[in-house]
């Protein structure tokens, strides 16, 4: 993605001499797993079901959602529904266009008071921190603007981690790149417990190479193995005393059980091994700093703003989370590129003494003139949209298998707002990745359907079939 700002030098370096390497293939996975499930001196988990089973863990899909944390100003026409025409605010998807489909249209339903707002959506007159509970649960948000969510359901990526976030040592992931709310930000999370409360996101890419990578060597294989005998033939010495011991019917079953290991491992033998590299130590964090523009040209007193270099924490995160998902350390995530009603600064980008938030307004329009402001928002969009565009990319750039990590993986991008801002109307999500479970290159015009109906399609394309929230269903044209 083209970024407006220069680079520091001591950027983590994703050369292979920096890396360690991870041997986590799928054939090193399932025989690893099959080793295990052998050697238990329990004779119902050599049913043939085991091995069915194992392949089923194998063959699922990683889940993510990602969100801005800002409206979608000047984001740009779709043209008809159809093949995809990317406004400039989305031309570093172009490469992805295999992969990226986008849903407009979309609406969250508005009414009632802040105590009582309507079913699926927000009270009269809501703005910023109440629109992310709908999206993401399809319930309403009860409370005023930056009070507390308190909804009534758990969020998509809640659901999708109790079916298949159990099989990794991270059952869910939640990463945020803005690194602070900076004084005026609604809110941080956007992951809901089932309890109601929130799943915080680690915000410092030194913490995210701790908790995930810190300590990681490349795997050994036993001595058995490195010369190449299988998995079978290492546990095979070990059972024969239990096999004497057991009655005819159970050894058939346990020899009918080895015969389909041979079998899975012939298949197995065709399929290219995979390899994930930890990434290199990102050094410390960026500083974090927070201003207070007392000088912002509308003379606003809540002009604040900070920045602690979030172009190079997005590009260390996305890192982090492709990593994370190749190497199987999880297969649920949440990433929060900026908190909702961002208060980054945008000068380091575009040098204007403005935030994320008030560039949104009227008042930033009114202090630099049309043109600019057009023209600032556009960029804005575009650098929130390509943090999303790069960890697709790097997805797409890691194999998996046959193919990619990002084949194997469903992500949805949210907006705050539509294309103003405030507006509970028009937004567009972006729904990518797995093109062999969702249909992509194509504009879907949403027709004011509820903006969850893209993550309820999303959770039914890695096969977690759940209706959720006031508006069940899935958005038409998008499954194969």
């Amino acid at each position: 993605m083209n970024r407006p700002m220069n680079r520091p030098m001591n950027r983590p370096s994703n050369r292979t001499s920096r890396a360690k390497r991870l041997r986590l293939g799928r054939r090193t996975f399932l025989r690893g797993g099959a080793g295990i499930a052998i050697a238990l001196p329990w004779l119902e988990i050599m049913d043939p079901l085991s091995v069915a089973h194992a392949q089923a863990a194998d063959d699922d899909l990683a889940y993510v959602v990602a969100m801005t944390g800002t409206s979608l100003v000047a984001g740009g026409d779709f043209g008809s529904p159809g093949p995809l025409v990317l406004p400039p605010a989305f031309t570093d998807f172009e490469d992805l266009r295999p992969y990226v489909s986008f849903v407009s249209g979309l609406e969250v339903p508005e009414g009632g008071s802040s105590s009582n707002p309507v079913a699926g959506g927000v009270n009269e007159g809501a703005n910023h921190g109440t629109m992310l509970v709908p999206m993401i649960t399809g319930h309403r948000h009860v409370g005023a603007r930056l009070d507390k969510p308190n909804p009534e359901g758990a969020s998509s990526d809640e659901y999708v981690a109790d079916q298949i976030g159990h099989s990794t040592p991270f059952r869910s992931l939640h990463l945020r790149v803005q690194a602070s709310n900076y004084g005026r930000g609604a809110h941080g999370e956007m992951s809901v417990r089932a309890d109601g409360g929130r799943n915080s996101p680690i915000s410092s890419p030194r913490s995210a190479y701790n908790t995930l990578f810190q300590g990681s060597s490349p795997t050994a294989p036993s001595d058995d193995l490195a010369r190449g005998r299988s998995v079978l033939d290492v546990v095979l010495g070990r059972i024969h005393r239990l096999e004497s011991e057991l009655p005819s019917w159970d050894r058939e079953r346990l020899q009918r059980h080895f015969d389909e290991i041979r079998e899975l491992e012939k298949r197995l033998e065709g399929i290219p091994e995979g390899t994930c590299e930890v990434p290199g130590d990102p050094g410390e964090d960026p500083p974090i700093s927070t201003l207070d523009l007392d000088d912002c040209a509308n003379g606003n007193s809540a002009c604040q703003s900070g920045w602690s270099n979030e172009d190079l924490r997005g590009d260390v995160m996305s890192t982090m989370l492709a990593t994370a998902l190749a190497c199987r350390q999880t297969r649920v995530a949440t990433y929060m590129i900026g908190w909702l009603s961002s208060y980054i600064s945008m000068g380091p980008l575009f040098d204007v003494a403005w935030n994320a938030h008030d560039v949104t307004h009227g008042p930033f329009a009114a202090a630099v003139g049309a043109s600019k402001a057009n023209q600032v928002r556009l960029g804005m969009c575009r650098w929130f949209a390509g943090h999303f565009a790069e960890l697709l990319t790097k997805l797409r750039d890691l194999p998996e298998g046959d193919g990619n990590v990002l084949d194997r993986t469903v992500a949805v991008l949210l907006w705050e707002h539509g294309t103003r801002a405030h507006d509970r109307r028009d937004l567009t999500l972006t729904i990518a990745g797995a093109p062999d479970r969702l249909v992509h290159d194509q504009h879907i015009d949403g027709g004011g359907q509820h903006p969850s109906r893209v993550l309820q399609t999303a959770m039914a394309a890695v096969g977690v079939e759940r209706d959720f929230g006031a508006a069940p269903g899935i958005i038409p044209g998008l499954l194969p």
